[in-house]
């Protein structure tokens, strides 16, 4: 194997479809309790996403790298958009402190 071909290896493979993740964009995010934030998430071009049944969840690769699963808390046919309560853990491992504090509006996500 070339120094090529190893340096291909060994690169981390970026969220996709392809393998796994779906690509979302943050199209809303407000606080709606102490230490609580509501995130919106559709997809960057608009489109539905697949239902979200009552107790589904997602998975999210926070910015942080960790992944993190969440509630799914959509109104009843809603496919809009998927949308998640995060709580900021201050003692926690700082999936959700990257979450609330890096992710802005506008910011594209993996799930």
């Amino acid at each position: 194997m070339s120094n090529e071909d190893l340096a291909v290896a060994t690169a981390p493979t970026p969220p996709t479809v392809d393998n796994g993740w779906m690509s979302l964009q943050v199209v809303g995010k407000q606080c709606i309790a102490s230490a609580v934030h509501e995130f919106e998430l559709a997809r960057a071009g608009g489109g539905s996403l697949p239902p979200a049944e009552p107790g589904a969840h997602i998975t999210l690769l926070t910015p942080n790298g960790l992944t993190r699963r969440y509630s799914v808390c959509n109104r009843p046919g809603e496919t809009a958009v998927y949308r998640i309560a995060v709580k900021r853990e201050a003692q926690g491992l700082g999936g959700s402190r990257s979450l609330v504090d890096q992710v802005q509006m506008g910011d594209p996500v993996s799930v």
